[in-house]
């Protein structure tokens, strides 16, 4: 992960590319995977392992930050589909309930 200070500021030096217009007000969280074996269709990929980093990491966050929006790539560019799953549904299964 890109080192961050977790203030309510992004720095130049935080900066990660992700959404074109985007990238210097947001966060960026990255996971190898998302495709099937012969990489030609997006799937959930994701290994237990990483779906506990990510929960960990997504909860501290909003608990810190709770009026910040929790969105896939997709919701940017419908063309996407990582992150191969919806983020959505994901963060109601870990408790975390928004409305975009």
């Amino acid at each position: 992960m890109v080192a961050n200070n977790e203030d309510d500021n992004v720095d130049s030096w935080e900066i990660t590319n992700g959404v074109a217009g985007e990238n210097s007000i947001s966060r960026h969280i990255v996971y190898a995977g998302g495709m099937d074996l012969e990489m030609k269709k997006p799937v959930d990929s994701r290994s237990s392992q990483q779906k506990e980093s990510m929960r960990k990491y997504v909860v501290e966050f909003h608990t810190k930050h709770p009026d910040v929006k929790i969105v896939g790539h997709h919701y940017f560019d419908q063309g996407k589909a990582c992150p191969s799953f919806n983020v959505q549904e994901w963060l109601l299964s870990i408790g975390i309930n928004q409305t975009l």
